[in-house]
Order: C-alpha cells, then structure tokens, then sequence
C-alpha cells in the first residue's frame, strides 16, 4: 500500500497545531466547543443548508428508522438544531466552535465525493453591527495568530441583494446574470426592461463593485434614489469605520457588492478570507438571522468555517522544533522513562543506541540518559 503524504505524521503534527491555533484565538473570544454527529437527517438539512441539492450530498438510509441521512455537508444546521434543541436557557450571546469534516460532491462528471475539515464559531444573540464587527475582528486575529499575510476578507452583503431584488422586475435574470458577471447582458437586460434610469444605472454598475472603502461611496451615491438601498451602504460603511479601529483590519478589506454567493441562505453581511496570490478560500461564512426560526427560536446568528487543508500549506511549522525533555537509551532504562513521565517529563525512549544520531536530527531533547 502506497503512504500518501497527507498520513505521514509530520503533516499530522502540522495540521493538529494549526486547529489548536484556531482554537485557542476562538476561546479568546469566548467560543465554548462543542461536538456535532457526523451524519444529520435528510429532512433537516433540506431546508437549511446552503447550496444543498440531492446532487451535492452523500445520502443514506439508516437501516433502523428507514430514514433517509446525509453525511453532513455543512455545520451550521448542525448547531443551529442543539441550540434549540439543548441550549435554550443559556445567555446570550452564546458562543459556540467546532471542528471536524464537512462531505460534498465536487464533481459530478465522475461522481467524486469530496471532504474537508473545517474548524467553525456560530455568534447567537449578538446585534448585528457589533456580532459582525466581531467575525470579522476573529478573522483577521485567526490569520495573524497563523502568521497568514497573504490574504484579504472579502465582504458582500446579501441584504442588499435581497433589498435590489425587491425593486427590480425579472430579478431572478438579473441576479443570474450578475453572478455570471456578463456586463453586456446586462446593460441589454436593463436597456430593454423598463427601469428608472436610476436604477438602471446602478444596475449596471454593480458588477463592477469591487474593491476598496471608496466603492462604498460611489455606490452610496448611486442609491440616493431609494431609502432602504442607501440606509443599508450606510451600514457597511459603518461597519468599514468601525474595523479601522482593529488594527489587524485596516488593510484586510475590500468589498465585492456584486457577490451574490449565499443569496436565500444569508441575510446580511457574507465573507470569504481569500488568499490573494492563490485565490484559495481560506474560510467562509456571514449572517444567517432567518435560519433559527426553521428551528423554532428568533434569534440572530452569524458564523464562520476555516478550511484546514487551504490554510496549511500557508502555515510555518517545524515539526523538527518538538522539544522532549529526556532522550531515554537503552532497555535497562525503561522504567526509569516511566519514572520520568509519572513525574510530569515529556519522554522518548529507545531500546538501543544504533540510531541515536537520527533521532537528535529528528527531534530536539533537553537531556540524554544512556
């Protein structure tokens, strides 16, 4: 059988650090773990994953119940259910992470599964303003604890989305369209229907929102014809204001408005942390206010998932770095390398001194007992 690399356990000691990381920076915040099945039923996940279609889930019957289950392809459900379910006396703002692997179909030509371990938080209770400044102060502090540069957040809003949608005709054209980001086709979709100029104007230009706090004020400016369009860029501008005060945030922003990714599934606020050299989504997530009430509790909710294996090749660790306390030599000195444990030592012991020099280049001992 052929070792692929990522069992060796170099990788193992890397990917376990970069998790503790995270999970140390979540504890900071207040993020009390919790631990989640890994299959949840069909029925529940219906109606409350992202994204979720038959052809994008692995599903089964549980032999028991004859019900139908599905190897989770999203967290969020998960804890949304416990919480209701077994956490509906605790304070809010409940602060809740986990980890684990998260199975979704990648490619349906050749009908290939794929899983990938996350480590997620779910914010509940929070007003909005302060719990999505908070994902994002998490963000940027997860990275620079990981000692991650290369990256930014990337923010959109689908509240906005969902406010423009309201107002135009035929939006789900629209919307197709400005996922395709085909600006021909929708500079002909809007010559042809029958909108203000105003509105068309912005519709045109949203494709094009992209970048830094300065895309905010052109957009401002282009909403001055609606109420609630303008009130909600006003926010975002005000979020953007308030990240400045985060050190870690003053050059790790910029905004895609015409991001319409989670669009029925967020309700405000949606990030990705991209890896601007590689263009590798290093975590996800946003706000999801409507998603407890399919679980019978109105409460507001925002959350984020890292995914592991985008991270780690991002992420320095010297595995040759392990520091033991004793080098232990030799099978007379076995028990005394128990000794050395009961009494709180990290301890390696070998049984003959023929690989000695190996195991000094490998690992890094304080002391040498032969």
């Amino acid at each position: 059988m052929t070792t692929h690399k990522s069992h060796v356990p170099e990788r193992a000691k890397k990917t376990n650090s970069l998790i503790n990381k995270i999970q140390t920076t979540l504890a900071n915040y207040g993020y009390s773990e919790i631990f989640l099945p890994l299959y949840e039923y069909y029925e529940i996940l219906k109606y409350t994953t992202w994204d979720f279609r038959d052809e994008n889930i692995i599903r089964f019957i549980d032999r028991n119940s004859g019900k139908s289950m599905v190897l989770r392809p999203d967290f969020t459900p998960q804890v949304c259910r416990m919480v209701s379910t077994y956490m509906r006396n605790y304070p809010t703002p409940l602060r809740l992470q986990y980890k684990g692997r998260v199975f979704r179909n990648v490619n349906l030509d050749k009908g290939l599964k794929s899983e990938k371990y996350q480590v997620g938080f779910e914010n509940f209770g929070s007003s909005e303003l302060y719990g999505d400044l908070e994902l994002l102060s998490i963000a940027s502090a997860t990275m620079k604890e990981l000692g991650v540069s290369d990256y930014k957040i990337v923010i959109g809003d689908q509240h906005f989305i969902q406010l423009l949608t309201t107002i135009a005709s035929e939006s789900e054209e629209y919307i197709k369209l400005l996922t395709e980001k085909n600006l021909d086709k929708i500079k002909h979709f809007t010559k042809e229907a029958n909108f203000s100029k105003e509105l068309s104007l912005l519709l045109n230009y949203l494709p094009l929102a992209f970048g830094g706090c300065d895309i905010l004020d052109e957009l401002y400016s282009k909403c001055m014809f609606d109420k609630n369009l303008s009130e909600r860029v006003s926010y975002l501008k005000k979020i953007y204001s308030l990240a400045q005060e985060v050190e870690s945030l003053r050059n790790s922003i910029i905004f895609d408005i015409g991001e319409t990714k989670g669009a029925g599934y967020y309700t405000g606020m949606n990030i990705d942390i991209i890896n601007y050299t590689t263009g590798s989504v290093l975590g996800s997530g946003g706000r999801y206010d409507s998603l407890m009430n399919n679980f019978g509790q109105n409460m507001t909710a925002c959350g984020l998932a890292y995914n592991i294996e985008e991270i780690l090749p991002l992420y320095r660790y010297d595995s040759n770095a392990e520091l033991y306390d004793y080098l232990i030599v030799g099978r007379d000195n076995f028990f005394k390398a128990e000794k050395l444990r009961n009494e709180g030592n990290k301890v390696f012991w070998t049984e003959n001194d023929n690989n000695i020099v190996q195991l000094k280049n490998r690992y890094r001992f304080k002391n040498i007992i032969m």
